[in-house]
């Protein structure tokens, strides 16, 4: 265990914050100035449709062992909705982990569309989280609902960015969420864009207030997104806050967050 992550154990959260702070916020100022093309940035925020058969959706994934170690189910299903308002025919997902928000938008995705989805680690080998949790890849949820709608990268993100050659109608950031790595994924992904495509994130915090009542605070997006607003990009981001389900830590609020053209 690192210093830095036992500090982060014993301080209370509020000075675990100011420390997370501190220490992204310095990491980030040391990188130079980044150009950022946001002129294929949707710059409207799509209206969803709550009402759909979540039962049989949420039933039909089929997680098991994998619901606990899945981003929560509440964000699972805005993810669903958002993407069947969307109707994106190519998406990228930044951050495959156990594959709960993978499978919600190969649910969602109409047919012929597809998603590709990257992570640092081969997801779906001996040494990807599934397996080392003891629950089911990501591979093996997707080949359960019987969709053949997803590809799986292994790489780090900045390299997957910069050398893909494909375009995408939505992305979603959801891998390494310190602020340096954000500051670089945003333009980056900026340039993979479709015209009036979006930009999902995830763990983004406005203002760096705590979402919940653990209180702590995942400060990287903010940081990364306001830093290219001061520097003159045309961003602007739309938090979906509370849904009118529930979420997770006994409330109904999410940090997902749509990034729009200002």
């Amino acid at each position: 265990m690192t210093v830095k992550s036992m500090l982060r154990q014993i301080l209370p959260e509020s000075a675990a914050n100011a420390y997370r702070r501190f220490e992204e916020s310095r990491a980030l100022a040391a990188l130079p100035k980044i150009a950022c093309d946001a002129r294929n940035l949707g710059q409207q925020a799509p209206v969803l449709d709550f009402d759909v058969d979540w039962r049989a959706i949420d039933e039909r994934a089929g997680f098991g062992e994998t619901r606990g170690q899945a981003v929560n189910t509440g964000d699972q299903r805005l993810i669903y909705c958002l993407t069947r308002a969307l109707k994106p025919r190519k998406v990228l997902e930044i951050g495959t982990n156990v594959g709960g928000s993978a499978v919600m938008y190969s649910l969602a995705l109409e047919d012929g569309a597809h998603l590709k989805t990257v992570d640092i680690v081969d997801v779906n080998g001996p040494n990807g989280p599934a397996a080392k949790i003891g629950c089911s890849t990501p591979a093996e949820l997707i080949g359960r609902i019987g969709r053949q709608n997803v590809s799986f990268v292994t790489s780090r993100s900045t390299d997957f960015l910069r050398s893909c050659r494909e375009t995408f109608d939505l992305i979603f950031l959801d891998g390494a969420h310190e602020a340096e790595v954000v500051y670089q994924e945003v333009p980056l992904a900026l340039g993979l864009l479709n015209p009036g495509g979006r930009i999902l994130l995830h763990d983004f915090f406005p203002e760096l207030r705590p979402l919940w009542s653990n209180g702590k605070v995942i400060p990287g997006p903010w940081l990364a997104v306001e830093r290219l607003r001061k520097e003159g990009a045309p961003l602007r981001v739309a938090p979906f806050g509370s849904l009118p389900w529930p979420t997770k830590l006994d409330s109904n609020v999410t940090s997902l967050a749509l990034l729009l053209r200002a």
